[in-house]
């Protein structure tokens, strides 16, 4: 039975990153399943002009979601928080931090996933890139497979990061990349010996209807939000020393309150996210109005939930708003970098306004274009979703197409 280690920044009360497993999990079991019923459609490459099958497949060939789980396909991940991350995702998970462990689980796996996310930078400190390559120079004594998927690559600028990656990151046996710009990363240093893609955000991979909104609604209800009335919700994070933004966002969200609508703050990072929306909270003039959902203990099943239960969302955060899109919310982002750029361009949106240079009247009236047609909105959103969605599950499938090449020449 094959087994795959994921290893990323997992277990950290990031409703984003583990968003990202969650997609990371959902693609490899569709993919292996589809894999199980259709041999023949295994080996397809990362190609737009050939996709691979989607759920509708999984259907056709009578594998139903019950019996993913069920598929023969190990998964087991490294987290800061192995207990909890193996009860939410329900695969194994193991400590991150403990070299005995890796090494075992290691040499349990057929294959080690890094990422997704941001992984391999060192903008504050070399730690990040010292930790997830030193995981890979341990996979790659033990012979292992790598695939790096879906990554964010730099910015990488010390001068050690760029030799132990030029030295490791060459023996990868494939890299995939959410972004030209990390494409380009990994050229400049010099890395060329791997097989490389451009993908999507695993988080894509993700399917609106798998999503249960009643916990998003008891939530709502215990803080006294009506989810019969319209909710604007609000995703907010520290950005530098940046605060004029936090001006601006608490203006729209009086605006809002005022036009008859309630406004929640929803925190994707904990405790980080909940201060900032707490900061922007205190410089609106009806802040008493306002909700921050704050309940301890919260993960990403609960943030993903809330957000389905929004009519509309204002957001910084990269996977609020792609969790936006893929339930079809419309929703106005905040760019603080390039990735969230990409990403609302991605679906035919204009380049969005960066939180160092918000102007508030033009950030109103996107707002007030899309909420007048909110149903339109809806439409499109799910129209583009399904147009960038197929690369984030065609990773899964290259992933597993090294593992089955390399388990047939044992």
């Amino acid at each position: 039975m094959p087994r795959i280690l994921i290893s990323g920044y997992y277990g950290f009360n990031n409703a984003g990153d583990d968003i990202v497993l969650d997609g990371i999990i959902t693609a490899l079991r569709q993919a292996y399943a589809i894999g199980l019923a259709s041999p023949s459609t295994n080996n397809s490459k990362l190609d737009p002009d050939h996709l691979r099958p989607g759920e509708s497949d999984l259907k056709e060939s009578g594998l139903q979601e019950s019996a993913l789980k069920e598929s023969g396909l190990e998964l087991a991940v490294l987290s800061n928080q192995p207990q909890i991350t193996a009860e939410l995702f329900g695969i194994e998970a193991y400590d991150r931090w403990s070299i005995p462990t890796i090494k075992e689980q290691l040499q349990q796996a057929d294959l080690l996933i890094m990422g997704g996310g941001s992984l391999l930078q060192d903008v504050t400190s070399p730690r990040s890139v010292i930790y997830y390559l030193g995981i890979a120079w341990l996979a790659l004594r033990q012979k292992k497979p790598i695939v790096f998927y879906a990554q964010g690559i730099g910015p990488i600028n010390r001068r050690l990061s760029k030799i132990l990656m030029k030295y490791l990151v060459n023996k990868v046996d494939i890299i995939t990349v959410r972004d030209h710009k990390s494409l380009k990363e990994l050229q400049t240093i010099g890395i060329h010996a791997p097989q490389m893609y451009l993908t999507a955000d695993p988080a894509l991979a993700l399917e609106a209807d798998k999503i249960d909104r009643s916990r998003g609604r008891e939530l709502f209800t215990k803080y006294n939000i009506d989810t019969d009335q319209p909710i604007f919700g609000i995703s907010v994070r520290v950005w530098k020393r940046e605060t004029a933004y936090q001006e601006t966002v608490a203006r729209i969200a009086d605006h809002m309150i005022e036009s008859g609508w309630q406004v929640v703050f929803i925190a994707m990072h904990n405790p980080m996210d909940l201060a900032t929306s707490q900061d922007v909270i205190s410089l609106m003039d009806h802040g008493l109005e306002a909700t921050v959902i704050d309940q301890a203990g919260l993960n990403f099943q609960d943030v993903t939930s809330m957000i389905a239960n929004l009519d509309y969302m204002l957001g910084m955060r990269l996977h609020a708003l792609i969790l936006a899109g893929i339930v079809g919310l419309p929703f106005t982002a905040l760019s603080y970098d390039p990735k969230i750029n990409r990403f609302v361009e991605s679906l035919g949106y204009p380049k969005p306004q960066h939180v160092e240079n918000l102007d508030y009247e033009a950030l109103l009236a996107d707002i007030q274009a899309k909420q007048a047609q909110l149903e339109a909105e809806s439409a499109y959103l799910l129209q583009q979703i399904a147009k960038v969605r197929p690369p984030a599950k065609e990773t899964a499938q290259l992933a597993l197409d090294l593992l089955n090449n390399r388990t047939n020449k044992k």
